[in-house]
């Protein structure tokens, strides 16, 4: 990544050559998400301030969901896409949309968003600096814009292996604070993710305060044990600047394949109702999960809730059926 704006150099020791870091890939032990025996350069080091124009934290165009759900569906099926938006349809206020790569690699987020758009169901379009260059960044931001979607979860990406299965390189050509700051400049509603729990922990709420300077509007509070963390990352977040809406993520896993793939993403604490859902039948998980929401809903500053991983592992219309029924029962109302 060069850029000869006044920004800090990217720091050469780190893969995906950031200059604003850490991530939220660090693992516990401050080791890098590409190599755990490799430390995260950004760990011991001061945090850097956001060296662009500093944007005020204006109101939010729209109210703040109360209930964002995952979209877990076949990667490239227009076919399963439409039978599991028709079972989300009314139980959520929006879907997040994944930008996964590797062996799951989907369509574009902009295309996504323009088929949800076509389903009736809201899009909150992540979008990963991984594998895109400047150039592709910002034809997906006029893109999604275009198109229209709830909005825009920017994040720098995770990494998956040295190369993918043809061989290609892996890109990472900008990163999360410059994507915020580009897609504001597109009019998009921009989200972020917090970590409570990678370290640096004592520097988290100052990194979200930076991401709020460039640009960020609302922020998903990743899982990181449950209402009290939550509730003490909020805090600090807002001593260190950061006054935006907080949507919490809370897990809806409810078989032990489901749990698994959640509970291996780096970066993340899971709440211990994460494994009584992983125990229980389908009517117990969704029990379990709005309670859990529930409590989260709770803390001061909480807007709303991102009900977040498969739900079950046994197919894309079971985790739906699950998700829909928690949403249903946390908005109120009754889906088909």
């Amino acid at each position: 990544m060069n850029d000869t704006s006044g920004h800090p150099t990217p720091v050469a020791a780190c893969p995906k050559t950031m200059a604003y870091g850490p991530c939220g890939g660090v693992r516990p032990d401050g080791g890098c998400e590409v190599d755990p025996a490799f430390p995260c350069p950004f760990v011991t080091s001061p945090l850097r301030s956001w060296a662009g124009a500093r944007r005020p934290g204006p109101p939010v165009a729209a109210a703040t969901p109360t209930v964002v759900t995952d979209l877990h569906v076949q990667p490239r099926s227009t076919g399963s896409l439409q039978a599991v938006t028709a079972t989300l349809r009314g139980s959520c206020d929006a879907v997040l949309v994944g930008d996964h790569g590797g062996a799951r690699n989907d369509f574009p987020p902009s295309h996504m968003a323009l088929l949800l758009r076509d389903a009736g169901v809201g899009a909150w379009v992540t979008l990963s600096c991984r594998d895109r260059n400047r150039v592709a960044l910002a034809a997906e931001l006029a893109a999604l814009a275009d198109v229209g979607v709830v909005g825009v979860h920017c994040v720098t990406g995770d990494w998956q292996g040295l190369a993918g299965a043809s061989g290609e390189r892996k890109v990472f050509d900008l990163e999360c604070l410059y994507l915020i700051d580009q897609a504001r400049s597109a009019g998009l509603l921009v989200s972020v993710a917090g970590t409570p729990a990678a370290p640096p922990v004592e520097l988290r709420p100052r990194r979200l305060a930076e991401k709020v300077a460039a640009g960020a509007q609302v922020c998903f509070v990743n899982h990181c044990g449950g209402p009290g963390p939550v509730r003490r990352y909020i805090e600090a977040a807002h001593e260190a600047g950061a006054a935006v809406p907080f949507i919490a993520c809370v897990a809806v896993t409810g078989d032990r394949g489901s749990l698994t793939s959640l509970a291996r993403l780096p970066g993340i604490v899971l709440d211990q109702a994460a494994e009584r859902e992983a125990q229980s039948d389908a009517s117990g998980t969704v029990d379990v999960a709005v309670a859990a929401a529930a409590r989260m809903l709770d803390v001061e500053g909480v807007a709303g809730v991102n009900l977040s991983g498969a739900a079950s592992s046994a197919s894309y219309g079971a985790s739906a059926a699950i998700m829909a029924a928690v949403g249903a029962r946390l908005l109120g109302r009754s889906v088909a």
